[in-house]
């Protein structure tokens, strides 16, 4: 004969005995409800005739376990009730002592987990689907203790800096800040810490793996738990790197467009003031004959100043367009002897004013791919500033000579020369300045800005040797 157990209640919904065989010996509920019978229903009963298969089947493996173990087992399942599915927990604990001469016997708890379950559930659907956006997102997310150690990054952040997610975890954030930035972030993660911001929104400089820096806009804030303790710092960072490119690349157009109209404020004005005035000379003039002979001085004078005034005018819109990027490159076959008698032609009667002798000299019969009006709006720009710091008397060559796979060209002058701080300012825009030729002649700088870009455009190179009272020499090489 089994000896009956009492059956606790009070700490689980339900509960009951069994014995070895499964069969339910004594039933309580602690609420006096028994969810979906009467306690004959179960009584004397196996659990498998009193449960559905699916949770009968899991009851009965922890059963077992617990029987052949002697040691407490549990096990969940689920039961649909009146339309809804419920879960439970179930713990056998195997029953030890004299009065159990017979079969063994277990009691067994069981409490509706329900609540619970859905709460993990829902918790857990939760979390899936921040995981989900944590992961796919294209903003860098970034979580660090209230210590600054990283803890979990996604894969933009990953990206972002060049480190693996395991090479983040447990490294201090400063590891990626630029150290010019470190400690203005950390006086603002300690101002988040102290609750004085919630939150700030910061341009930096982070480190990438491999040395290299980037732009970074990013927004820090502070995670707390319910005591309003701090417990993460969460970072979203985008990279700005091109638009910060893009920024400084404006303040330089800003800064060229400022030394134009400096330029056209200044240079344009002077010799088209000298024309205006050496106009008027003629016109009151005109019909004085003892005047005729001062008139033609005066005409040589005004065709140097319109030629002057139309090459700084034409180097204003050249440089213009190269840096608004509306100037094409468009080479074609071109015979550097065509380019040569061409240029000479412009720049004689400039040269002949001062008596400087101008020649040219080509030694290649080679044809090459070139665009032959930036070539010559270089060299023109290189000749012409040869005359204005060469003296009376002094001579300029341009000579070109080269091979099937270079072209070179080179304008030398015996003329006052160049320092090496002048050479190294040469092709700076925010260096450039006004300097005056043997004759007066007065120079900006922008010409040379005009063969520096229509150099890049053919993709070679503009080389000088200057020595202060020996003249210049400048070489362009292009490669074919």
């Amino acid at each position: 004969m089994e000896t009956s157990t009492v059956v606790p209640t009070g700490i689980f919904d339900l509960a009951f005995i069994l014995n070895e065989d499964t069969q339910i010996l004594n039933f309580a509920s602690s609420d006096n409800t028994l969810l979906f019978a009467s306690p004959d229903y179960f009584l004397g009963k196996k659990v498998i005739e009193v449960l559905p298969p699916g949770a009968a089947a899991t009851c009965m493996e922890c059963i077992k376990q617990a029987f052949g173990s002697n040691v407490s087992t549990g096990c969940e399942y689920s039961l649909e009730l009146e339309g809804k599915v419920c879960f439970f927990r179930a713990v056998v604990s195997p029953l030890m002592g004299e009065n159990f001469a017979g079969k063994r016997q277990a009691i067994v708890t069981i409490q509706d987990i329900t609540r619970d379950k859905l709460q993990q559930n829902e918790l857990h659907q939760l979390n899936t689907r921040f995981k989900t956006i944590f992961e796919s997102a294209n903003a860098g997310m970034a979580f660090a203790d209230r210590h600054g150690m990283m803890v979990e990054v996604n894969k933009a952040f990953e990206e972002l800096v060049g480190y693996s997610a395991d090479e983040l975890k447990n490294r201090h954030f400063n590891m990626f800040i630029h150290p010019d930035d470190v400690q203005d972030e950390s006086v603002l993660l300690q101002k988040i810490a102290d609750s004085e911001i919630h939150d700030v929104r910061v341009e930096r400089h982070f480190k990438r793996k491999g040395g290299d820096t980037i732009w970074v806009d990013a927004t820090i804030s502070g995670i707390r738990d319910e005591s309003g303790e701090l417990t993460y710092f969460v970072g979203i960072c985008t990279n700005i790197t091109k638009r910060k490119e893009q920024e400084l690349e404006l303040a330089a157009l800003n800064a060229t467009k400022d030394k134009l109209f400096s330029i056209i404020a200044h240079d344009l004005r002077n010799p088209l003031n000298v024309i205006s005035g050496l106009v008027s000379i003629l016109v009151n003039d005109f019909e004085k004959e003892e005047l005729r002979g001062e008139s033609k001085q005066i005409l040589s004078m005004l065709t140097q100043s319109t030629l002057g005034a139309n090459i700084l005018l034409e180097n204003l819109l050249q440089w213009a367009r190269a840096q608004t990027k509306s100037i094409s490159f468009c080479p074609t076959k071109t015979e550097l002897k065509f380019i040569a008698d061409d240029l000479i032609h412009q720049l004689a009667g400039m040269a002949q004013a001062k008596n400087i002798s101008l020649s040219s000299s080509v030694k290649s019969e080679h044809t090459y791919l070139l665009d032959w009006q930036m070539i010559s709006t270089i060299l023109r720009n290189l000749i012409s500033n040869a005359i204005k710091f060469t003296p009376k008397g002094g001579s300029i060559e341009l000579n070109i000579y080269g091979g099937e796979k270079e072209v070179v060209f080179e304008v030398k002058d015996n003329g006052i020369g160049m320092d090496k701080t002048r050479v190294s300012h040469l092709f700076d825009i925010n260096r450039i300045q006004i300097t005056t030729g043997t004759a007066n002649e007065k120079g900006t700088g922008l010409g040379l800005l005009v063969c520096n870009e229509f150099t890049k455009a053919h993709g070679g190179t503009l080389a000088v040797t200057s020595e202060p009272g020996k003249g210049s020499t400048f070489i362009l090489r292009i490669s074919q």
